[in-house]
């Protein structure tokens, strides 16, 4: 198997990077806007306000107040349980002590 150059290993790490850099700005902030689905009460005419991350799937509408999608009560601890996953992740690679590298690599698979 050959092994990804440097630069075009930089430049699969950007693109990852400015994904989700962009699906952070998509979903962390709450957002003013037509809801982007139908609950109890709802008028597709009226803007509401989208809560963002980790409650993507709630409003708020200032005539019927807050809904929560039928998905949230699944989906908030999963997505808190992969950000504790992640840290602690991240915690244990930084902790593990460096390996020497030994041998050699031919570049023939």
């Amino acid at each position: 198997m050959k092994r990804m150059s440097s630069s075009h290993h930089r430049w699969w790490q950007a693109a990852l990077a400015l994904y989700l850099v962009a699906c952070t700005a998509l979903d962390l902030f709450p957002r003013y806007q037509l809801p982007e689905f139908r609950y109890t009460g709802s008028d597709p005419t009226q803007a509401v306000w989208s809560l963002g991350w980790p409650f993507a799937l709630a409003v708020y509408d200032p005539h019927h107040g807050f809904f929560v999608g039928p998905f949230t009560y699944l989906v908030v601890p999963f997505q808190l349980g992969l950000l504790v996953f992640a840290f602690l992740l991240v915690l244990f690679v930084r902790w593990l002590p460096p390996q020497k590298l030994t041998g050699s690599y031919s570049g023939e698979g």
